[in-house]
């Protein structure tokens, strides 16, 4: 079996859709959740005519697909990563320069590698060429503040189409000024949460976009995966052994919020 053709060992389910399966009937959330088994496991699909069935089934669709590439770049990236068997010396280096396994830093790395550098893919957007790292980890901090995948909501147009129209420092400054707009304040105030994310992502930016990636794959694993056991990730991902250790620990950490540490830098 190939690596796209791999079957997740589980995906997520948004909580936002459970107001839509209340909406619907028995009979109607019955062939929703075939349909999804179905295309989970890549079987043939159901017929759907029911027009509210078949509209929340695309939305989970949506989410699905972006699970499974997320599950096949963890598999891949796993491959990538770790230092050799036995490179004692290797294994220390990389220690001491990847950051902690924590919500802010996975969340930064995520929007990173698979927000800005994935849309910027698709889009064959050469976005190291406009962008300077410092740039790069403004916008991922950006991102992280207001929980956006995309800017279709915020502007007019892609990344790409703005950065060239216009320039990369305006789409920096005017997506910060949005961001300030839109946060709520509590604890911090929006510069405070700005500095402080904006650090993680420069540190990850030290990092190259194979590594990083590869820290995102070992941050979800832990903190979202929380009841995944050894055995699975030996099984499902190619992680080394001082890695397992590392995305086990922080899952013990997930699970047990008196063990739990605040997200430091």
């Amino acid at each position: 079996m190939s690596e796209e053709s791999k079957i997740p060992p589980y995906f997520y389910f948004n909580t936002k859709y459970c107001d839509w399966f209340q909406m619907l009937n028995n009979e109607q959330a019955g062939a929703v959740i075939k349909y999804i088994c179905s295309y989970v496991k890549q079987a043939e699909l159901p017929t759907i005519e029911d027009q509210a069935a078949a509209m929340l089934i695309e939305f989970i669709k949506t989410d699905i697909d972006h699970s499974f590439r997320k599950y096949h770049a963890q598999c891949e990236n796993g491959k990538k990563g770790g230092a050799p068997k036995g490179n004692k010396n290797a294994a220390k280096k990389k220690a001491t320069e990847e950051p902690p396994i924590n919500e802010l830093f996975g969340d930064i790395a995520y929007r990173i590698a698979d927000v800005i550098f994935w849309n910027a893919q698709k889009e064959d957007f050469a976005i190291s060429e406009y962008l300077s790292k410092s740039q790069i980890a403004s916008i991922a901090a950006c991102y992280h503040i207001l929980d956006v995948d995309d800017i279709s909501d915020i502007f007019d147009g892609t990344m790409k189409e703005f950065i060239i129209n216009k320039s990369a420092r305006q789409f920096c400054n005017e997506l910060k000024q949005y961001a300030a707009a839109e946060f709520e304040e509590g604890d911090e105030t929006f510069t405070e949460t700005f500095a402080r994310t904006k650090q993680a992502a420069d540190k990850l930016l030290k990092m190259s976009l194979d590594e990083i990636k590869h820290f995102y794959s070992k941050c979800d694993l832990a903190l979202e995966a929380t009841d995944i056991s050894e055995t699975q990730i030996k099984e499902h991902y190619d992680f080394t052994e001082e890695e397992i250790k590392q995305i086990l620990s922080a899952t013990r950490q997930q699970n047990n919020p008196k063990t739990t540490q605040n997200n430091q830098i």
